[in-house]
């Protein structure tokens, strides 16, 4: 059962949808431990969640009633259900909508994400995220005066403990050559080793997505080692070659917006001048990519234990994967 239908015409704007996402959490009573705390009925029943639906490509309410799984839209479930514009619940199901852009789904009694209250990840990264991104800037930091760069290469910062880049001359002198270049006296220079640990700290999240999106390019690696053993096959070698085909486009999207970010966070000197600001605008690009890859995670986690070797499990998974990208990244045919 599902109702993705409204009726004709424009429907009045709801006043939460006028406020911006603090005052909606400070109308519902929220703060840093805010959870969605939903009061009517409906959203006790078994199975009561927001997800995004892939092919309206919106937010939708679903649930359990007995062997069926209900989706509804959240205008119907308002109308339905008398939720009334401008209620708790109804300032609720606004923010789960807006969280669904950082998470996969929203339950009652969730905590609200951390990137709608502070702009923080709600998510965790691992220690050697932070300590690469960490090390990209250092790079820039030891190569300010340096013509061999090789000198300053992002390894050998990553051999190295804190300890040792405190004691290098090439880094000492960089951190005091960056404050006078930014119009502060040298012996400040502690106030650019801050905003550089406070950047890398942001930067890590991007680190963490890439490393996740690189999933990407271990699927079609073994799509291709597939294709080779399907040689002899040629309806399953048909198919494996348009998968490799559609997987072209989101390899080549997801490369070029990390390569963006990177030539956004390539000046050090800019990052600097207004650390806040770049710290805002590394937000944006950090939601948008998990955004991204969020409709991905049920694809990685099958084909992370694929194995090199034909069987069912393979074909299925080859199928599955097949009519997703086609639901997803297929070109758009033009009628004239």
């Amino acid at each position: 059962m599902s109702d993705r239908a409204e009726k004709h015409g424009d429907a009045p704007a709801l006043p939460e949808a006028a406020k911006s996402v603090d005052e909606l959490i400070a109308a519902t009573g929220g703060g840093v431990n805010a959870t969605f705390n939903f009061r009517h009925k409906i959203f006790a029943l078994p199975g009561a969640r927001f997800a995004i639906d892939h092919h309206a490509r919106a937010a939708m309410f679903y649930i359990h009633l007995g062997n069926l799984n209900v989706s509804v839209t959240p205008a119907v479930l308002r109308r339905e259900f008398n939720i009334e514009p401008g209620s708790h619940d109804s300032e609720l199901m606004e923010l789960a909508a807006q969280g669904l852009r950082h998470v996969k789904e929203v339950r009652p009694g969730d905590s609200i994400p951390k990137e709608l209250i502070d702009g923080t990840a709600s998510w965790t990264v691992e220690e050697r995220h932070h300590l690469l991104a960490k090390a990209r800037l250092l790079s820039q930091v030891a190569g300010w005066f340096t013509a061999d760069k090789s000198a300053a290469s992002i390894e050998r910062i990553l051999a190295m403990s804190e300890q040792d880049i405190a004691a290098k001359a090439e880094f000492q002198s960089g951190f005091a050559a960056i404050a006078q270049s930014l119009g502060l006296p040298p012996e400040r220079k502690a106030q650019i080793v801050d905003h550089i640990d406070s950047i890398a700290r942001e930067l890590c999240y991007i680190e963490a997505l890439r490393d996740y999106a690189g999933r990407l390019r271990l699927i079609h690696e073994k799509l291709a080692q597939l294709a080779h053993l399907a040689l002899n096959d040629r309806p399953l070698g048909e198919e494996i070659a348009r998968v490799l085909t559609l997987l072209k486009q989101p390899l080549l999207e997801f490369s070029n917006r990390f390569a963006q970010i990177d030539q956004q966070t390539g000046d050090l000197l800019g990052l600097l001048r207004n650390p806040h600001r770049q710290i805002k605008l590394i937000r944006d690009v950090r939601d948008a990519i998990h955004s991204s890859l969020l409709p991905w995670s049920e694809i990685f986690e099958r084909w992370e234990s694929q194995a090199i070797v034909l069987n069912h499990d393979a074909e299925s998974n080859i199928r599955l994967l097949h009519h997703w990208l086609a639901a997803n990244y297929a070109p758009a045919r033009v009628w004239r």
